[in-house]
């Protein structure tokens, strides 16, 4: 099994802050694979980290980690993302220890084997930094990778409405660093106002879970951002935070996971697996 560790973070740095990417490469039959099964594999990782932890996940709302499951070129990526010290020192370790080189989904008697581990980690810093010293351009992709919803007075939204997606993000980022306000109603609505969408790709999807099919949309859209530099940037780093957090509801079963392509860089392949 290959083992790549990328690490941007100095040892000294505050862990608290810590963003991580993990990506398991496995080895099974492709085509038992679709986004639908990160549900059980949420239950695989819920088995393997320790049942104190586990427990305290059951009773949060929103999580400090999102998970999902991607086929691409035949081959099945399981994704794994922490926003939290306690969830990388409570996950990221016992997936990345040389025991777990495979296992079984019981439900189907699936048996997986994991060709590869590959771990991102990122400092909350870097992406301040961005804000800080370099201009977001004009216009932003974001990739939703899995189904995206919403859900709003007790009831499915499955259109990427840009106030959903912020409000979403910010929220997120307030749930794990609760000493760092992200959301406020003014700054919601100057991001709405400064923002649009300007072409998309989007189909509708149906997301299965325990037998529900939660209406859901796939695919992407460009963004036009107006306004002053600040808010680009601010925008930007929203979507940055996204690309761990992930989008909208249930991203720790699969849902919403998203990738951001800033227009400086153009829409180049990305060749880590996201």
């Amino acid at each position: 099994m290959d083992l790549i560790y990328q690490n941007t973070i100095k040892q000294e740095q505050d862990q608290s802050k810590c963003l991580s990417h993990l990506i398991l490469q496995l080895e099974a039959d492709s085509t038992y694979f679709s986004y639908h099964k990160a549900s059980v594999l949420q239950g695989v990782m819920m088995q393997r980290i320790a049942p104190d932890y586990a427990e305290l996940l059951h009773k949060q709302g929103l999580k400090p980690y999102s998970q999902y499951i991607r086929v691409q070129d035949g081959i099945p990526l399981w994704h794994i993302k922490t926003m939290s010290e306690q969830a990388y020192s409570e996950i990221i370790p016992v997936f990345m220890d040389d025991s777990f080189n495979s296992f079984t989904i019981t439900h189907d008697n699936q048996a997986v084997s994991i060709k590869k581990k590959t771990l991102h980690t990122e400092h909350l810093d870097l992406l301040f930094d961005e804000f800080y010293k370099s201009d977001a351009g004009r216009y932003i992709r974001l990739e939703f990778l899995t189904p995206t919803a919403f859900k709003k007075q007790g009831k499915y939204s499955f259109y990427p409405e840009l106030s959903n997606i912020y409000f979403s993000i910010m929220k997120k980022f307030d749930a794990v660093f609760s000493r760092e306000s992200m959301f406020s109603e003014e700054t919601l609505e100057q991001l709405t106002e400064y923002s649009e969408i300007s072409s998309y790709a989007l189909r509708s999807v149906r997301f299965s879970l325990e037998g529900v099919k939660i209406p859901a949309f796939i695919g992407n859209i460009t963004i036009k951002l107006h306004g002053p530099q600040t808010m680009k940037n601010f925008a930007r780093l929203l979507f940055r935070f996204g690309e761990y957090s992930g989008v909208g509801i249930k991203t720790a079963i699969g849902m919403g996971a998203v990738r951001m392509i800033d227009s400086r860089e153009g829409a180049k392949d990305d060749k880590t697996g996201v």
